[in-house]
C-alpha cells in the first residue's frame, strides 16, 4: 500500500473548492476553539499528577541526562561574594591604580558640593538596602586600614581635612564622646547621670557643683584594683585620691597631719564642706 503524498488532491478538486474547504475548516476551528481549550483544561485538572510525572520523566530522559541540584538565593549570593573577594585579593594594585586614575581625571567633578551631597545620599541609601554585601574579612579590613594610614601620612591636605572633620564632629557630639569614654569604666551615659543625680549634682567629697568647666567637674572615680566605679568627684578630689594611692591609711595620716600642723589652729567640722575653688 502506497502512502499518498502530503498536500495531494485525490478528488481532483478545483483551486476554488480547495480554498473553500480551507476557509470552512478554519471557521469551524475558531468556533470550537474555546470548547476544546476548556476540555483540555478539565482533562489536565483530572490527570494533573500523572501528566506532571510523565513530563518530568520525559524531560529528565531527553534534556537533563544528570539531574542538577539548583542553588538557593543565599548560596548564589555567597558564591558571588567569594568570587569578588578572590578577585580583589588578586588584583588589589590594579583596582587601586584604576581608582586613583579616575580620581585624578574627575577631580573637579568630585570636589563640587552638589556631587558630594548627591554621592553621600547615594552611599547611605545603598548601604541601607545592601547591608549584607558589606561583610569584609579581617584581611580586607587590615588592607583598607593600611591604605588609609598611608594616605594620611603622605597627603597633608587629606590630613588637615580629617583633623578639621574630627574637631567639628567633637563639637557637635559631646554626649557621644562622653558615652565612648564611659565605656572604659563599664557604665553607660544614663548610669553616669543617674549617679550624679543621686549625689545631688555635686562632688561626693567636697560638694563642688559648678559644671561650667568640664575639666574641673564632673570626673568618674573608680577603683584601680577591680575597676568598679565609686562615685563622681571634682578634679581636685579625684587627683588627691590618686596622689595618695587611694589608701585610707594615708588619707587618715594626712588628716591628722593637717590637724596637728595647721597654721591657723585645728580645722573645724564645717571647713570640710567648703567647695574646692579652681585656680
Amino acid at each position: 500500500m502506497t502512502r499518498k503524498p502530503c498536500g495531494s488532491n485525490p478528488r481532483n478538486l478545483t483551486p476554488e473548492q480547495i480554498e473553500y474547504k480551507r476557509k470552512k475548516a478554519k471557521e469551524d476551528y475558531w468556533e470550537n476553539a474555546e470548547e476544546k481549550r476548556k476540555e483540555k483544561r478539565e482533562e489536565y485538572a483530572r490527570n494533573r499528577d500523572e501528566i506532571l510525572k510523565r513530563n518530568s520523566e520525559y524531560h529528565k530522559k531527553n534534556y537533563i541526562p544528570k539531574a542538577r541540584k539548583r542553588k538557593t538565593e543565599e548560596e548564589l549570593r555567597e558564591s558571588r561574594r567569594k568570587r569578588n573577594r578572590e578577585y580583589r585579593k588578586k588584583n588589589r594594585e590594579k583596582i587601586h591604580e584604576t581608582h586613583k586614575r579616575y580620581m585624578e581625571k574627575n577631580k573637579n567633578k568630585l570636589e563640587s558640593p552638589e556631587y558630594k551631597e548627591q554621592y553621600k545620599k547615594y552611599k547611605h541609601d545603598y548601604y541601607i538596602g545592601h547591608k549584607e554585601n558589606w561583610d569584609m574579612t579581617r584581611e580586607d579590613m587590615d588592607h583598607a586600614n593600611e591604605l588609609q594610614r598611608k594616605r594620611y601620612e603622605e597627603s597633608e591636605e587629606h590630613r588637615t581635612k580629617r583633623k578639621q572633620a574630627a574637631k567639628s564632629w567633637e563639637k557637635g557630639n559631646p554626649e557621644k564622646i562622653k558615652a565612648n569614654r564611659l565605656k572604659s569604666y563599664g557604665i553607660t551615659l544614663a548610669e553616669f547621670y543617674g549617679l550624679l543625680e543621686f549625689q545631688g549634682w555635686k562632688c561626693a567629697i567636697c560638694g563642688y557643683s559648678d559644671m561650667s568647666n568640664p575639666k574641673i567637674f564632673p570626673f568618674v572615680d573608680h577603683c584601680h584594683t577591680n575597676n568598679h566605679v565609686r562615685g563622681i568627684l571634682c578634679a581636685h578630689c579625684n587627683h588627691g585620691l590618686g596622689q595618695l594611692k587611694d589608701s585610707p591609711y594615708l588619707l587618715k595620716k594626712a588628716a591628722k597631719y593637717l590637724e596637728k600642723y595647721a597654721l591657723f589652729g585645728p580645722i573645724g567640722k564645717g571647713e570640710g564642706e567648703k567647695q574646692c575653688t579652681p585656680k
